[in-house]
C-alpha cells in the first residue's frame, strides 16, 4: 500500500502494486495467482452476462462508454455498482466468477456461508449485506451490499497525505466497535485494509477530512473597506477560532465504514479454511497478521494487527514492515522492528504511537484485546483533545498580537491602576485524617523491636480500609520513630493530617501490653486513650479494637464490609503470627531487583513455616503469593516451579477469604508479575483499592502496570497519588523519577529527587541518583565525581558507594579504577534488570586496557554462568539477553543476534512499553558489536523514539555504541537526544 513509484510493479490483471505480494516472475499479484491456482485455468477473469446483466432483482450499471461500472477487486471476486430494482436503491453488488464457482462446490459453499453470516452483522461502521444468492442460469455466486458513497483511505491518503492523529483516532474508534460487533457473531474480516475502509464523502465538505484548511480561510478585510476599531480584528479571529475546523474535534463527526465482511470466515466453523483455499492465502499480504502467513488459528486479534498496519499507513503514508514479496514482508514481521522513526517524523504523540505498536506485535496474545484497544484510543483521543484545546486558547491569545499597541497600553495602565488585594495561601486538612505513629518498644529486648512495628502495621493497614479517612502510609511516618524528639503539630502539619495516633508495646515471654492514645494535634488534645493487655494469640483482636475504637472518635462513615474488616477477632498461633512480622520486617528493608529477589526467598523460609503451622493465616498466605512472585520476578528463581508455588499460596487464601483486599491485590500481582496480563492484573487491583483505599502499594501497583502497559499519563498520575498520601516513600519517588527518565523528562526527574531530598537531605541514595540524572541527560560526570571524591559521611552504604564508582569509572573510561572497585567489590554481580556477571564487566575492561587474552577468558567464564541461567530459566527474556551479549563480545556472531532476536520477541514492546525499548537497545548494541551496523542503526532509531532510557549521555559515553560512533546516522541520533530536543 505505498504510494506508487512510476516504475513500480503492478498486476496487469487487477492493478495492484508491489507491497501486496507482486510476482516479478510471474507478472502477477499474489491474489490472482491464487485465483488461478484455484480454479485450475488461466483465462480471463471478467465474468460473463446475459444481454440484461440482472442478478434477480439487481442489474449491474454501465458507465457512459458502455463499460461494466466496477468499484473493485478482491481475492474473492469483483464488486460492481448495481442498482436494486425493486426498491429503486443503488447497491454494491459482489461477483465470484460463475465457472470458477462450478469448477468447486467447496467455494461456493464457502462463499454462501460467509455472505450468511456477514448478513446478520449490523453495525453503523460496517457496510451492511443486503441479500445473497445464486444465479439459477449458470450457479453464480452474488451479494448484494450497501453502496457507500465516499472514498477509500488508500485513496484519501494518496490524494492528500497523511492524516493527522485526532482524526486517525475517531477512524480507529469507528473501526474497533465494528470490529467488536463483528467478533460477537464470530466473524474475521481478515482483510482490513485502508483500500477496505470508506470515509463518507459529506454534502459540505470543504477540504479533505483530516487535513488543515488553507490560510485563506482566514477572515480577512478587503483593503477598501475602512479601518474599524481596534477590537475588531480580535473578535473576528475569536470568531474563526470557534469555527469548526478540520483538524478539530469536530473532525471526529466524520463515519468510515469497513467493506467487504463478504470475506470473513466463521470462527465457530470447522470447516478446514486450508481445503478451502487450497493452501491459499486469504487477505493482502502487506496488512497480513503473522498468523495468517503461518495458517494459525485467527480471531479478531487478526484484525486489529491488520488495523495496526492500517493506522501505520494513515499517519505516515509507509508501511510498517514494508516489501515487495511475501518472504521479506514476513521476514521484517519476525524480526519485530518498527521503523518507529517514521511515527516521530510524521510527529506522531507518543500515546498513539505505543498503541500502534502494541497492536503490531508478533504473538497475537501480547496485542491489546478489543476492549482495551477501545479503551486505549479512547484515552488517547482525551489526550489530544486537551493538547488541541490548550493549542486554540494559546492561538486565541496570540490574536491579541493584531490589537494596536495604544489599546494595549490603555488596557495595561487600567490594570496596573487597580489595586491587588492580598491572598493567603492555606492548605486544607480534612477532620477525619491521620497518621499512625511508630509504637515504642517498652520490651527488655531491642531485637523485638519489630513486633512494636508490626503492631503498629496492622493497626496502619486496617484503617487503609476505611474509604472515609485520610490514613498516612507507614515510611512517611518512620522518621519519626524517636518520642522524645516529636513536635506533633509540627508533624501533623508536615503529613497533613489533623490526627496521631501514638502508642507502645511491652512484650514479656508469651504475653504483650499495648497502649494507644489518640491526638488532635490542632489543639494536643487527648480525645481516647486505652491499654490493653492479652497472650500473643489475642494480638490481632487488640488491633481490631483500637482500629474501631479511633474510627468511631473520629466518625468515619463505615460500610458494611469497612465495618466487618475492623471487626477481625481472630486468634493466631503465636509462633505463626511472629514468623509472619519478622517476614514483614525483612521485606520493609528490601532493596532493588536481584536484592529483592534474593531477600524474597528469605521471606518465603518464614512464611511457609508460618502457614504450616496456621493454615488459615490469609494474610501469610497473600504475603507467602507475593514472595514467591518476586522472586520469579526479579529473576532469582524464574521458573514454572516457583510460580506454581505463588500459585498454590494464592488459591489457599482465596478459598478462606475470597473477597478480601489482600486476596485481590495477590491475585493482581499474580497476573501481573506471573503471567503479564495487565489487564486482568488491573481489574483485580481495582477491586482491592475500592477496599483498601487509603493502602498506596495497590496505587503504585496500578501504576506500575499502566507503564509498562503504555499508559504512561495515567501511571504518573497514580504515582503521584501514592505519594501524596506516602509523601516519604523513597521506593515511590525513586519509580516516579525514574518514570521521567524513560520519558527523557529530565527536570521532572530531577525535581522529584529534589522534593524528597528536601526533608532528607542527607539521603546519599537519592543524593547519587540525583547525579545520574546529571550523567544521564547531559553526559556530566562532575557531579557523581564530586559527591564520590568529596561528598560522603563517615559510614556511607559501602555497596551503593562502590556501585556509583564503578558506573564513574565505566562512563569516564577509568578502566584501571573500574577494575580496582570490581576487586573491592569481591562476588558481585550487575543487575539494574538484568542479572549479568561480573566477569562481563571484567572482560570490556580488560579489553579497553589492551589485554585480549584476559577478556577472552573472562567472557567465557561470563558465559558459562550466563548459559547456566538460560538452561535454568528458558522463559526469562533478560537471561538471554546477556548470553546474547556475551556472545557478541566473544565474536559467536550467529548465536548472539539469534539470541538477542529471541529476547526481542519474548519480551517486545507491544508487551512491556517500560521494559521492551531497552531490549530494543541491546539487541542494536548486539548489532554493533558483530558489526551488523546497519541493522544496528535501524534498531537503535527505532528504540530512541520510545521510552528507552536512552539520554544523550548514555549515547555520548557508553562504549558500547564506540562502532557506531564514526556513523553519521548515529550523530544524527545523538543529536536528537540533546537537551533541549523534542523526544
Amino acid at each position: 500500500m505505498l504510494p506508487l513509484a512510476p516504475n513500480a510493479d503492478v498486476c496487469p490483471t487487477c492493478g495492484t502494486s508491489s507491497s501486496a505480494g507482486y510476482s516479478p516472475g510471474l507478472r502477477r499479484c499474489m491474489v490472482c495467482l491464487l485465483s488461478v491456482g484455484f480454479d485450475g485455468s488461466d483465462g480471463e477473469a471478467e465474468p460473463k452476462f446475459t444481454n440484461d446483466d440482472r442478478f434477480g432483482v439487481y442489474r449491474i450499471d454501465r458507465r457512459e462508454d458502455g463499460t461494466l461500472w466496477e468499484l473493485g477487486r478482491g481475492a474473492m471476486g469483483v464488486t460492481y455498482r448495481a442498482l436494486d430494482t425493486s426498491l429503486r436503491r443503488p447497491v454494491a453488488l459482489k461477483l465470484i466468477d460463475g465457472e470458477w464457482a462450478k469448477r468447486g462446490a467447496e467455494a461456493r459453499e464457502r462463499f454462501m456461508r460467509e455472505a450468511r453470516m456477514a448478513a446478520a452483522l449490523r453495525h453503523p461502521n460496517v457496510a451492511t449485506v443486503h441479500h445473497f444468492g445464486v444465479r439459477e442460469e449458470n450457479g453464480q455466486c452474488f451479494c448484494a451490499m450497501e453502496l457507500v458513497e465516499g472514498e477509500t483511505l488508500e485513496a484519501r491518503v494518496r490524494r492528500t497525505g497523511p492524516l493527522d492523529a485526532l482524526t486517525v483516532v475517531e477512524i480507529a474508534l469507528q473501526v474497533t466497535s465494528a470490529l467488536a460487533a463483528a467478533a460477537k457473531q464470530g466473524l474475521v474480516h481478515r482483510d482490513l485494509k485502508p483500500a477496505n475502509l470508506m470515509i463518507l464523502r459529506g454534502e459540505d465538505e470543504e477540504a479533505a477530512p483530516g487535513k488543515v484548511e488553507q490560510a485563506s480561510s482566514l477572515p480577512t478585510r478587503s483593503a477598501e473597506r475602512p479601518q474599524r476599531e481596534a477590537g475588531f480584528a480580535t473578535r473576528q479571529f475569536a470568531a474563526w477560532l470557534k469555527k469548526p475546523r478540520s483538524f478539530s474535534p469536530t473532525a471526529a463527526q466524520l463515519t468510515v465504514k469497513v467493506i467487504d465482511f463478504g470475506v470473513a470466515k466463521a470462527l465457530s466453523e470447522k470447516t478446514d479454511v486450508m481445503a478451502l483455499t487450497q493452501h491459499g492465502f486469504i487477505g493482502t499480504p502487506a496488512f497480513a497478521s503473522p498468523e495468517q502467513f503461518d495458517h494459525s488459528p485467527i480471531d479478531v486479534r487478526s484484525d486489529i494487527y491488520s488495523l495496526g498496519a492500517t493506522l501505520w499507513y494513515l499517519l505516515t503514508g509507509q508501511m510498517p514492515f514494508p516489501g515487495g514479496s511475501v518472504e521479506q514482508i514476513r521476514a521484517r514481521q519476525q524480526a519485530f522492528v518498527p521503523p518507529v522513526t517514521q511515527l516521530k517524523a510524521a510527529r506522531v504523540p507518543r500515546c498513539l504511537t505505543s498503541t500502534v505498536v502494541s497492536m503490531l506485535a508478533l504473538q497475537s496474545a501480547a496485542r491489546p484485546g478489543i476492549r482495551d484497544l477501545a479503551a486505549r484510543l479512547q484515552r488517547c483521543r482525551a489526550e489530544l483533545l486537551d493538547h488541541w484545546r490548550t493549542a486554540r486558547r494559546v492561538a486565541f491569545a496570540a490574536a491579541f498580537v493584531v490589537v494596536p499597541v495604544l489599546t494595549a497600553a490603555i488596557l495595561l495602565s487600567q490594570r496596573t491602576d487597580r489595586p491587588r488585594p492580598l491572598t493567603a495561601v492555606t492548605t486544607i486538612i480534612p477532620d477525619k485524617s491521620i497518621a499512625v505513629l511508630p509504637f515504642e518498644n517498652l520490651s527488655d529486648n531491642d531485637a523485638n523491636a519489630y513486633f512494636a512495628d508490626g503492631i503498629q502495621d496492622q493497626i496502619l493497614t486496617t484503617l487503609a480500609k476505611v474509604a472515609d479517612l485520610k490514613v498516612i502510609s507507614r515510611t512517611s511516618v518512620m522518621q519519626f520513630r524517636e518520642p522524645q524528639k516529636r513536635n506533633l503539630r509540627e508533624i501533623a502539619q508536615q503529613l497533613g493530617v489533623a490526627h496521631l495516633l501514638e502508642g507502645s508495646v511491652q512484650r514479656a515471654a508469651n504475653r504483650v501490653r499495648v497502649s494507644a492514645q489518640l491526638i488532635d494535634a490542632r489543639t494536643d488534645a487527648h480525645i481516647w486513650a486505652e491499654q490493653y493487655e492479652s497472650d500473643m494469640a489475642d494480638v490481632l483482636s487488640i488491633q481490631s479494637d483500637i482500629a474501631q475504637k479511633i474510627a468511631g472518635q473520629l466518625e468515619a462513615a463505615l460500610s458494611a464490609d469497612e465495618a466487618a474488616a475492623l471487626r477481625v477477632r481472630d486468634r493466631r498461633d503465636p509462633a505463626a503470627y511472629e514468623l509472619y512480622l519478622q517476614a514483614q520486617e525483612l521485606h520493609r528493608h528490601g532493596g532493588a531487583g536481584g536484592v529483592m529477589g534474593r531477600k524474597a526467598l528469605a521471606e518465603v523460609a518464614l512464611l511457609e513455616e508460618a502457614v504450616a503451622r496456621d493454615p488459615t493465616f490469609v494474610p501469610a498466605l497473600c504475603m507467602l503469593a507475593q514472595a514467591n512472585l518476586q522472586a520469579y520476578w526479579f529473576s532469582e528463581d524464574h521458573t514454572p516451579e516457583r510460580l506454581e508455588r505463588a500459585r498454590k499460596a494464592l488459591e489457599a487464601a482465596a478459598r478462606l477469604e475470597a473477597d478480601s483486599g489482600e486476596v485481590h491485590v495477590t491475585r493482581g500481582l499474580f497476573h501481573y508479575l506471573g503471567e503479564r496480563a495487565y489487564a486482568a492484573a488491573l481489574a483485580e487491583l481495582e477491586l482491592a483499592a475500592s477496599k483498601m483505599p487509603n493502602d498506596t502499594s495497590v496505587l503504585f501497583h496500578i501504576a506500575a502496570i499502566q507503564r509498562r502497559d503504555g499508559r504512561w499519563e495515567e501511571s504518573i498520575g497514580n504515582m503521584k497519588r501514592a505519594l501524596a498520601l506516602d509523601p516519604r516513600n523513597g521506593q515511590f519517588t525513586l519509580g516516579l523519577s525514574w518514570t521521567y527518565r524513560r520519558l527523557g523528562r529530565y527536570p521532572d526527574a530531577r525535581r522529584t529527587v529534589d522534593a524528597f531530598l528536601a526533608w532528607k537531605n542527607d539521603d546519599l541514595g537519592f543524593q547519587l541518583l540525583r547525579t545520574e540524572i546529571a550523567l544521564e541527560e547531559k553526559g556530566d560526570l562532575a557531579p557523581m565525581r564530586e559527591l564520590l571524591e568529596h561528598g560522603l559521611r563517615p559510614g556511607a552504604d559501602r555497596d551503593l558507594v562502590l556501585t556509583y564508582r564503578l558506573l564513574l569509572a565505566y562512563f569516564g573510561r577509568d578502566y584501571r579504577a573500574g577494575e580496582k572497585v570490581l576487586a573491592e567489590h569481591g562476588p558481585w554481580d550487575m543487575t539494574h534488570g538484568f542479572n549479568t556477571p561480573r566477569e562481563y564487566l571484567e572482560g570490556v575492561f580488560a579489553r579497553a586496557l589492551g589485554e585480549p587474552d584476559r577478556a577472552a577468558a573472562a567472557f567465557s567464564r561470563a558465559r558459562q554462568r550466563a548459559a547456566a541461567a538460560v538452561g535454568a530459566r528458558a522463559d526469562d527474556a533478560k537471561a538471554l539477553m546477556v548470553l546474547a551479549k556475551i556472545d557478541a563480545k566473544l565474536g559467536r556472531r550467529d548465536e548472539a543476534i539469534r539470541e538477542a532476536e529471541r529476547a526481542v520477541e519474548m519480551l517486545p514492546v507491544s508487551l512491556d512499553t517500560y521494559d521492551g525499548p531497552v531490549m530494543l537497545v541491546r539487541l542494536a548494541q548486539v548489532c554493533a558489536e558483530v558489526g551488523e551496523v546497519d541493522r544496528a542503526i535501524e534498531v537503535l532509531q527505532g528504540a530512541t523514539a520510545l521510552p528507552a532510557g536512552l539520554g544523550y549521555g548514555i549515547l555520548q559515553l557508553d562504549g558500547e555504541f564506540d562502532r557506531l560512533r564514526h556513523d553519521a546516522r548515529f550523530q544524527k541520533i545523538i543529536a536528537s537526544a540533546a537537551p533541549g530536543q523534542s523526544r
